[in-house]
């Protein structure tokens, strides 16, 4: 799969995935009017907007510290950027990026949900300890 011109591979930390979160987290950025230098700054990255550029646009995965720092700037939390990020993605923008959403949780079958009602309150199951 290409970005930016290069193959994935040529990038070890990257995935398709990063790479699309990063697409799509750029433009939330773009739609807040953050800029990737405000972002470096609040992070406190002596490399400056190229550190940011360089996770926004697939060379690199994106790191937990930008999106700190994209939603200092924003003045929201850093959940609110994920999950914009997550729109964005599910609506496919730029790039292409897309997120499949899982499956709903299949409900427990009869003799999951027999064993269950006859275990003790308070008693924890194998593998909760």
């Amino acid at each position: 799969m290409l970005y930016g011109g290069r193959m994935a591979t040529d990038f070890p930390d990257v995935t398709p995935f990063s790479v699309a979160f990063g697409s799509a987290l750029k433009v939330v950025m773009e739609a807040r009017g953050v800029s990737q230098s405000a972002v470096a700054r609040a992070i406190g990255k002596k490399a400056g907007a190229s550190y940011v550029s360089e996770r926004v646009n697939g060379k690199r995965a994106v790191d937990t510290d930008v999106i700190a720092g994209v939603a200092e700037v924003a003045g929201v939390p850093p959940s609110v950027v994920v999950r914009e990020t997550l729109a964005e993605m599910k609506r496919g923008g730029e790039g292409g990026a897309t997120v499949t959403p899982l499956p709903p949780k299949r409900p427990a079958s009869p003799a999951t949900q027999k064993r269950a009602a006859r275990r003790k309150p308070g008693k924890p199951k194998m593998g909760d300890e």
